[in-house]
């Protein structure tokens, strides 16, 4: 039987937020499928890291900030019950599968020679790039993007 201390429990982990997550980690994870695919064919030798790491890390963190804007925006017109779908959805399912620091991690060391000095520097570059992106996200999220996206508050 569920008591009141384990509702907030219960509500989280429901069937249906449950598949949420799921079906955005489906999508998310093939998304990042295609973009390796497609580094594959059109690669950047003078690269350290990938260009789909970092585009997928660059292009997440924004959208991730994005999606936390506009669910910290419903919460405060107390619409949230949409927007936490939406956020289990698209930021936790989704941007989760789609972004990995571990697959930026291990791109930014040679595994025949190890970590080099231009890895670090593109590494710090993206990582700076990475929140500078998530702030943007973030404000873009909040602030609302009338003139850009159409979102319906």
């Amino acid at each position: 039987m569920r008591t009141n201390t384990n509702a907030a429990f219960w509500h989280v982990w429901s069937i249906k937020n449950i598949l949420l997550v799921g079906t955005g980690g489906f999508f998310g994870t093939a998304a990042r499928a295609l973009t390796d695919m497609l580094e594959k064919a059109f690669p950047l030798q003078w690269l350290v890291v990938p260009w789909s790491t970092a585009v997928v890390n660059l292009f997440g963190a924004f959208l991730l900030g994005f999606i936390a804007g506009r669910a910290a925006k419903a919460r405060a017109g107390r619409i949230s019950s949409v927007f936490d779908r939406y956020y289990l959805l698209f930021g936790t399912g989704f941007m989760g599968a789609f972004t990995t620091f571990s697959s930026f991690a291990l791109a930014l060391t040679d595994l025949t020679q190890g970590p080099s000095l231009s890895g670090l520097v593109e590494g710090g570059a993206i990582v700076a790039l990475g929140l500078t992106a998530a702030v943007s996200g973030l404000l873009c999220g909040e602030r609302g993007l009338s003139w850009l996206i159409r979102v319906r508050d």
